[in-house]
């Protein structure tokens, strides 16, 4: 499938576009690939981008401000969600958690920094997405429902993090199924 692109001069500080080059070198892909990708990644979603079976609820809460959104999701939420939640936010604000990710993989990463590549062996830091990039280390399978690790940095935390376990693929499963995933280039 070929998608239609549009060329865009942007101005970057220097660290920045050494950086880009870098990722792109590490993944063996143009550098206006990995530009685009992160983009993709990046950027948050538009009403567009959602299922048109979802829009007008969505459309509707854009009109909320962010106070009375959070009223919302803890009203939604059971006293014990809300305060698990509290205390990633406590946790993330004291800067003692690495990132905000979802609870299995939260459980299955507990304090690990460090987990085996499974091709070599070798004891490797698991992926940071703070301060590196998720296609240098990782792609999709063909189907969308499984995470590839393509590095040392990527096959570790697919297997110390689980990241197929058969849950998670099951649930992939049906986001393709109904279009919400993989994330399309």
């Amino acid at each position: 499938m070929t998608v239609a692109t549009e060329t865009l001069t942007i101005r970057l500080p220097t660290a920045a576009a050494h950086r880009l080059r870098r990722v792109a070198e590490v993944a063996r892909r143009p550098v206006d690939e990995v530009v685009a990708e992160t983009l993709r990644t990046s950027l948050p979603p538009l009403l567009e981008d959602v299922p048109p079976a979802f829009r007008s609820d969505l459309a509707a809460l854009e009109t909320f401000s962010t106070v009375a959104l959070w009223q919302q999701m803890r009203a939604e939420l059971s006293p014990e969600q809300v305060h698990r939640y509290d205390m990633l936010l406590e946790t993330n604000a004291a800067g003692a958690l690495n990132w905000l990710s979802c609870r299995r993989c939260n459980e299955h990463k507990g304090i690990q920094t460090e987990a085996l590549d499974p091709e070599t062996g070798s004891s490797v830091s698991l992926f940071d997405p703070r301060r590196q990039t998720w296609p240098a280390h990782f792609k999709w399978s063909g189907d969308g429902t499984r995470i590839l690790g393509l590095t040392p940095c990527g096959r570790a935390p697919v297997s110390a993090l689980q990241l197929n376990d058969a849950d998670i693929v099951a649930a992939r499963q049906l986001w393709v199924a109904v279009g919400w995933h993989p994330p399309q280039e």
